[in-house]
């Protein structure tokens, strides 16, 4: 009987502990970029009908992107972009490319490396004028997001064409419930909860990753739009434990599985939804929208979707891996949209093209990339308006 004291105070000390945590957290997120990358949750829905501003539809996101401070290596324009200083009106004689996208438009490699610059100069090369690719990119979000993008930021610059880097591993799930089980009641949690958002996090980052993270208060530069000299590049540098990355590729591959294929197609409509709506706008403005679609790791990789299916507790008999490029094709050709499909180019490919353990590409994948996405522009691309 003397134990009930005791558990009752114990309870009742590490319910103060994880309150006291939990509003600590929530106090200091907004003020801490290390800390809200370390809560990042893409699966958390946003009403982005209700943001009329760039500036609340960037603090929206993981790091809240302020304009004139640094983010890996780069130092971000006036309005909060990983691009060159622009204006809104395109200089004479230029061709525009609006580029929108996560991570992989956002960065991830030197900016000579990164698939936008070499579009760009692919494009001016072949055109024989001048070109800018303009990337209105930020890591974490998803097409909801790049919808709402344009119609804040982008349809106002008057592209000629706009290319939307459509992600597999991520872009059918993001903002979208991902699934049941004790790994949806783990998300669902992490929704709730900072401190259980925080300890999920932590136990997927490679140790090395945690403390390569930046410092608690952004600087503030007074010019951006330019990459700073002496970045270090991380692509030797796993992000997540050889457990955790085998996890991520796991739930991602859920998207392929045989078995789901209701799932698979409510997620579709939701992204062709969005897709739809998007091209739309575009064309009013003038311009054409291509979906260049990335493809997964465990689309390219045989080894890393072996893991993953065993981690499954599947076979790889089990998986349609080319299922979203396939059905997307489909879908983006009835509603006129065109679509580059990089998984082939990808799957043929003789060298590495994923940073280790990083889910993203390193400079080789970069440099394919823009190959593909720029041989398809240049057979269809308009002149400069």
């Amino acid at each position: 009987m003397k134990r009930l004291p005791t558990l009752a105070l114990a309870g009742l000390g590490l319910t103060l502990a994880l309150g006291t945590l939990e509003l600590g957290l929530r106090v200091l997120r907004p003020r801490h970029t290390g800390l809200r990358g370390l809560l990042y949750q893409a699966t958390l829905p946003t009403d982005y009908g209700r943001i009329g501003t760039l500036r609340e539809l960037l603090d929206t996101t993981v790091l809240g992107y302020r304009p004139l401070t640094e983010e890996d290596g780069y130092v971000l324009n006036s309005r909060g972009f990983r691009t060159p200083e622009y204006s809104q009106a395109k200089p004479a004689g230029t061709l525009r490319v609006v580029a929108l996208g996560d991570s992989f438009t956002f960065g991830g490699v030197p900016d000579a490396a990164h698939w936008c610059l070499r579009l760009q100069d692919a494009l001016a090369t072949s055109m024989g004028q001048p070109a800018e690719v303009l990337r209105l990119a930020v890591p974490g979000t998803g097409p909801p997001f790049y919808l709402r993008l344009w119609e804040l930021e982008g349809a106002a610059l008057r592209p000629d064409a706009v290319v939307v880097a459509l992600f597999v591993g991520n872009d059918f799930f993001d903002e979208q419930d991902r699934q049941g089980g004790w790994r949806g009641l783990v998300d669902r949690a992490a929704a709730a909860s900072y401190a259980a958002r925080l300890a999920r996090n932590l136990t997927r980052l490679d140790g090395a990753a945690v403390r390569s993270r930046g410092a608690s208060g952004p600087r503030l530069f007074t010019a951006g739009g330019y990459e700073l000299p002496g970045r270090v590049d991380r692509q030797a540098l796993p992000t997540f434990s050889p457990a955790a990355f085998t996890e991520i590729e796991r739930d991602r591959m859920t998207l392929c599985l045989r078995s789901s294929n209701v799932a698979f197609a409510v997620r579709l409509e939701r992204v062709v939804r969005v897709l739809r709506d998007l091209a739309a706008s575009v064309r009013r403005s003038g311009a054409r929208l291509t979906v260049m679609v990335i493809p997964d790791e465990y689309q390219v990789s045989h080894e890393v979707a072996a893991a993953a299916a065993a981690a499954q507790g599947a076979s790889l008999e089990d998986y349609d891996l080319a299922l979203p490029q396939r059905a997307l094709a489909t879908a983006l050709a009835t509603e006129g949209i065109p679509m580059v499909d990089l998984l082939p180019a990808f799957r043929d490919a003789r060298e590495a093209l994923y940073v280790p353990r990083d889910t993203h590409w390193n400079a080789a994948g970069h440099a394919l990339a823009s190959l593909e996405l720029a041989s398809f522009l240049q057979r269809g691309s308009p002149p400069a308006r």
